[in-house]
């Protein structure tokens, strides 16, 4: 398998692993990839995102070396990523099922996405300063991305071992993201906003989904289901994992509202940081909407 190169950047590696017509395995290869980069001291901090573009599903994996140890990390990654890639057969298809979609894209998953190339390209990291600020506040945000996807791979660990779903995680998780950083919106018009963005804005069809789902959270709340009850019967490691996740946002806030940097709408920050999270745990859109409109709704 060859590896695409582009120029270097010697703050950060960045990676575009494409999976081909494995992509129904990409929970299990982040878990793998997670550990054994977690495992080496080559890194300073490692963060992905999933991401779709002409070539297909892939993970997007930016890794940031060592002081000092830019081609022993490079090395590293790339041994790490095509061992990995070169045994995708081996990997265990992800049994996870959305929540919610549309009529017609129940094999989105493993074939719409898909394409017949798997491969390792390079690319260089450019950091969004627009969405997450510049100096000292892109290095918190960089921070989060991190910690989000450590936890997030720890998250799809339990659900492999079949301990608890990503599903149960999520009210919480998304939560999290609005109490730590406070935005201007309330809470309910903060997610009915949320819910609007990723069902393509506010259009009728838009509408129609949202009514859908305030049904369903209204049904729910008739049963007397509270989102967050089933927080308190997770297990130990999956409560720590939530806890560790308000910990890394709450300290994240602090620090944002001290930092030097141009202004950032705490707005932003909280709908990227929540979307982000959401993405390392493999929701699609849809499923993003949804959750947003049963946390409006409480």
């Amino acid at each position: 398998m060859n590896i695409e190169t582009a120029s270097a950047n010697s703050q950060w590696l960045y990676l575009k692993l494409y999976l081909g017509e494995a992509v129904d395995k990409m929970d299990a290869l982040l878990i793998d990839i997670g550990k054994k980069i977690s495992s080496v001291t080559s890194f300073e901090q490692w963060f992905f995102i999933r991401y779709i573009d002409e070539g297909g599903m892939h993970i997007r994996l930016r890794a940031k070396p060592s002081e000092g140890q830019y081609q022993q990390a490079k090395n590293v990654l790339d041994e790490i990523c095509l061992e990995r890639l070169n045994k995708l057969h081996d990997y265990v298809p992800s049994e996870y099922y959305p929540m919610v979609s549309q009529p017609g894209s129940i094999n989105f998953r493993a074939t719409d996405v898909a394409h017949n190339d798997v491969r390792v390209a390079y690319e260089q990291y450019l950091q969004e300063t627009d969405k997450y600020g510049t100096g000292e506040k892109m290095l918190i945000a960089e921070s989060i991305f991190a910690e989000s996807s450590k936890i997030a791979c720890e998250i799809l660990a339990l659900e492999d071992n079949g301990i608890v779903s990503r599903k149960t995680f999520l009210p919480s998780l998304m939560q999290a993201a609005y109490d730590a950083f406070k935005p201007t919106e309330s809470a309910a018009g903060f997610w009915k906003h949320y819910a609007l963005y990723w069902l393509g804005g506010d259009t009728p069809v838009a509408q129609d989904w949202r009514e859908r789902f305030t049904e369903k959270a209204e049904e729910l709340k008739s049963e007397g289901i509270n989102l967050f009850a089933a927080e308190e019967n997770l297990p130990e490691q999956a409560q720590a994992l939530i806890a560790r996740w308000r910990k890394t946002l709450n300290d994240a806030a602090t620090r944002y509202a001290k930092a030097n940097g141009d202004l950032t709408s705490n707005d932003v920050l909280t709908f990227n940081f929540a979307h982000l999270m959401n993405n390392r745990l493999g929701l699609m859109a849809l499923e993003e909407a949804y959750m947003a409109c049963l946390l409006e709704a409480q």
